[in-house]
């Protein structure tokens, strides 16, 4: 039987669809959620010369990382700080944990789904454009800048059929009750380019908008690959952006990749050393299909609840295997 390591935070919901698969068929899994750190969860390493003792203490009880046979890095949140501290402080503090924690699971040598050095780096949405397209994938024209007259010359030359987007993972979380933010994928009018500050303030991606039929959402578990069709143009809301839920009204459905497609998805995910990734197609009402980004971590909750297609148990059997 394989110990399972589960690098998570006690919010996420979907841990359980797999640890419960896991505890059933006899494995044990440990959680080493990062927003118990210092509350529940801690970490210790030894080094007295010709050996080292790398641990992780989860409610009082030892776990020698050596004996962790593959690790789901499943969304951790930032560690934070515990106690009643000044703000540069508990910010010293919040460093050095993060850096003794990160230390000790790097010496873990098991199966990680997936590293997070390899997740850092396929976050980079400019590279993933490139690599999608060296594996065969078609892209779409895009343009990173913050310099008013390259955007405006790039979106005059598609005549405004051109769509925003944010070049990394979008606002960070804050405690309540600050406003939570969400940046949708937004189409590009003229006036959104009237202001040379606004535009220079902070590069964005500026695309070609691709017309679609519907979308692909292709979740990637080790070698498996399943391929959800979402008919996102059914409602104007998400159009655009389905992250603009409108589930009642969007119909998602399982569907079959075209081999080639599904070949080049998985050598993407394999070049960005990705044992798990989510990636975001269009189908075009000619039939092409048009590469968007790649989650190296995303959700796919939602997409099993709605086709039954069996992601919790492909992440089991790929974390049993050790």
């Amino acid at each position: 039987m394989t110990l399972v390591l589960v690098v998570s935070n006690t919010q996420d919901i979907h841990v359980k669809l797999v640890t419960d698969r896991l505890n059933a068929a006899g494995h044990e899994v440990v959680r080493f959620d990062t927003d118990r750190v210092g509350d529940g969860c801690s970490v210790s390493f030894v080094d007295d010369g010709p050996h080292s003792r790398p641990q992780l203490i989860v409610n009082s009880v030892a776990l020698s990382t050596c004996d962790v046979g593959s690790v789901w890095w499943r969304r951790p949140e930032a560690i934070k700080t515990r106690g009643d501290l000044q703000a540069e402080a508990a910010k010293f503090a919040q460093q050095e944990w993060t850096a003794a924690v990160h230390g000790v699971l790097r010496t873990i040598d098991a199966l990680w789904v997936s590293h997070p050095e390899a997740l850092r780096l396929a976050n980079h949405k400019i590279l993933q454009l490139q690599l999608a397209r060296a594996v065969g994938l078609m892209t779409p024209t895009t343009c990173v800048s913050n310099d008013p007259a390259t955007i405006r010359t790039f979106c005059e030359r598609h005549r405004y059929h051109v769509i925003a987007k944010l070049v990394g993972a979008g606002p960070p979380r804050v405690e309540p009750p600050a406003l939570q933010y969400m940046v949708f994928t937004a189409p590009v009018r003229p006036p959104d380019l009237a202001s040379d500050a606004a535009l220079a303030a902070a590069p964005a991606i500026y695309q070609e908008y691709i017309e679609k039929d519907h979308e692909l959402r292709v979740t990637i578990v080790g070698d498996q690959v399943y391929a959800c069709a979402i008919e996102s143009q059914a409602t104007t809301r998400t159009t655009i952006d389905w992250r603009r839920y409108d589930l009642d009204r969007t119909p998602h459905h399982a569907t079959q990749l075209d081999p080639r497609v599904r070949d080049a998805c998985l050598e993407l995910a394999r070049r960005l050393n990705l044992a798990f990734a989510a990636i975001d197609l269009v189908v075009t009402p000619g039939g092409d299909v048009v590469f968007l980004e790649i989650n190296p971590n995303g959700q796919w909750g939602w997409i099993e609840e709605m086709t039954g297609l069996p992601i919790a148990q492909a992440l089991a059997d790929l974390l049993a295997g050790g």
